[in-house]
């Protein structure tokens, strides 16, 4: 079965007290039923059905196996299913024919808040568990219900398509008898529901860790905390990298200049190479750690963006650094790159169960400027700022006790709000979530491209740094979705399209039950029986238009009659009959 549309009857409708755009979890919808009749009508029953369901389909095309559905045509296909809840109620039940009229029921359903324990262990298809997926096995009460969902991609050989909906189902029946002859009829509307979570008040904030080594002045504490609330060092993962500059600018290193003190030319610059080849000893060296320290959590639609924290701290081991203290260079942060993966798992299942995985990368920074220094000589103490900046607002706003925030300063507070995945535009993003057959996770990586005494330092993440992305406030969410609906209709008009034709597959595949192996043996003896044709087509010489025929079976073959022995047949073409002459 595809995805559900919105759909409905002549005359019946479902009508939702206050329409949203989307429902959370554990919330009510109320409305009305209503059903407009331009004749009598004899209602039996009108049952309104609420589910909630994960599916997905795989085709693999050119693929000859008889262990999986088949269409046919050398296509397989894998099929997964995960019911999450079923609620049904009769809101009318009767034998009597009604006048013309309107006619109304009111109805509240409720979105659970976990799935249905008995929905979830008597469907058809049980779940294991596994990497990324929760199991049916587990405790069912404890797992969240997944937001709405959809996704499909098209490739070589291949397609597929998952979806997690809820539905609202309607079903008016005619009552038993009411005609003489014909059966029942029977009118039905169907209104798909978005489910999304948003923010709790409680997780509304971000915050940067708190630093044990040293202490702000109290100048600078009231000015650091910026509507972030107190947070704590589990929250963020740091990350340290080591790097050395070996470099004779740091012989004559001005500190205030911020350059040698001699001119230093490019053949200069070929010395130092050739020296840090052969005789890397011979060059003075300076060696320092930056720490950066990202979340592990991050919120969609949050317009103070993704704290992100360096710090750098010069290293005073003698073995590391070989100049004095007064000649230590600045470290600036020449820009800075950021990557967010997008991650969806999903898994199907026919005789074993196969997983799938599509990743996507987005760029949220991509070398964006940064041009801020950090102070060397004032990170030996850790004890006051020292981010260059000249705007004393924003400079106060950047300083953390970490180091320097760069989500706070301009520009560089990259902001989760979209993505483009394939031919699919997903806006806004979804959260991180687990389900029994689709998942979605998220990774970060980042990048910084640094100089020191002249010379280009790059550091970044030696890993992906899985991240769990949250839902976004109520108002955020709403104001995107509000935005993204015109935008999201040329899209829906290409899944319906894309629906439909699966939807008339399977109809075909309904009315066929004969089994993936007759098929094939029946498909095979058809070629042999054409085969065996076209040799005997070819074997028989060819008949003149009054050529006598012979029946064999429903087939009628010319053949030629035999002229005595006498007579010889004389090759003329013409529209006469064929002469026989004597020899």
């Amino acid at each position: 079965m595809p995805r559900a549309k919105e759909k409905s009857s002549s005359g019946l409708s479902i009508d939702i007290s206050e329409p949203r755009k989307f429902y959370t979890p554990g919330s009510s919808i109320s409305g009305n039923v209503t059903l407009n009749t331009a004749q009598d009508f004899a209602i039996g029953s009108v049952k309104i059905e609420f589910y909630g369901r994960l599916k997905g389909k795989f085709i693999a095309e050119d693929v000859h196996v008889y262990f999986v559905q088949s269409h046919g045509n050398g296509e397989a296909e894998f099929r997964g299913r995960a019911p999450l809840f079923s609620q049904q109620h009769l809101l009318y039940e009767g034998y009597h024919t009604h006048k013309p009229g309107s006619f109304s029921w009111p109805f509240v359903v409720e979105i659970p808040t976990s799935p249905d324990v008995a929905t979830v262990q008597q469907a058809k298809h049980q779940w294991k568990e596994r990497d990324h997926f929760l199991s049916t096995d587990d405790y069912v009460p404890s797992h969240p219900m997944p937001p709405t969902f959809k996704m499909r991609k098209w490739g070589f050989g291949y397609r597929w398509h998952i979806f997690i909906e809820y539905v609202m189902k309607v079903d008016v029946k005619e009552a038993q008898g009411a005609r003489m002859v014909l059966p029942p009829s029977s009118r039905r509307a169907v209104l798909p529901i978005m489910v999304r979570d948003v923010a709790k008040p409680e997780s509304n904030t971000f915050t940067l860790p708190l630093a044990t080594q040293f202490t702000l002045p109290d100048r600078l504490t009231e000015k650091t905390s910026l509507e972030r609330a107190p947070s704590k060092e589990s929250e963020f993962k740091n990350q340290t990298i080591r790097r050395t500059v070996k470099t004779s600018k740091l012989f004559t290193w001005d500190r205030v200049k911020g350059a040698p003190g001699r001119s230093f030319t490019f053949s200069d610059s070929i010395k130092d190479k050739t020296r840090a080849v052969f005789n890397s000893d011979s060059l003075p060296a300076f060696t320092f750690d930056v720490t950066v320290s990202t979340p592990r959590s991050i919120q969609v639609l949050d317009e103070r963006g993704i704290p992100f924290v360096v710090d750098a701290v010069p290293v005073k081991d003698d073995g590391l650094t070989t100049i004095p203290v007064e000649r230590y260079p600045d470290v600036r942060i020449d820009n800075m790159t950021l990557t967010v993966g997008i991650s969806t798992y999903f898994r199907f299942k026919s005789i074993f169960t196969s997983n799938g995985k599509t990743r996507y990368d987005v760029r949220l920074l991509d070398r964006r400027p940064v041009d801020h220094v950090i102070d060397m000589s004032q990170r030996l103490n850790r004890g006051v700022s020292f981010i260059d900046c000249t705007d004393e607002d924003t400079k106060d706003a950047a300083i953390t006790r970490n180091g320097v925030d760069l989500s706070r300063l301009p520009g560089l507070a990259p902001n989760l709000v979209s993505a483009k995945m394939g031919l699919q535009t997903e806006k806004p993003l979804v959260p991180t979530f687990n389900s029994y057959i689709i998942s979605r996770e998220y990774t970060l990586q980042w990048r910084l491209e640094l100089e020191v005494a002249g010379e280009r330092v790059t550091v970044s993440s030696d890993e992906k740094i899985r991240v769990k992305v949250l839902p976004p406030e109520a108002k955020n969410l709403q104001a995107v979705l509000g935005h993204s609906d015109a935008s999201q209709a040329e899209i829906e008009e290409k899944d319906d399209k894309e629906d439909s034709e699966d939807e008339s597959i399977a109809k075909r595949e309904s009315k066929d039950s004969t089994s993936p192996l007759q098929k094939a043996l029946r498909q095979n003896k058809t070629k042999q029986e054409e085969a065996a044709e076209e040799a005997s087509a070819a074997a028989s010489p060819p008949s003149p238009s009054n050529g006598s025929l012979q029946f064999l079976g429903s087939e009628a073959l010319p053949t030629y009659q035999q002229a005595p022995t006498d007579f010889g047949y004389r090759h003329e073409i013409d529209e006469r009959p064929p002469r026989y002459e004597a020899e």
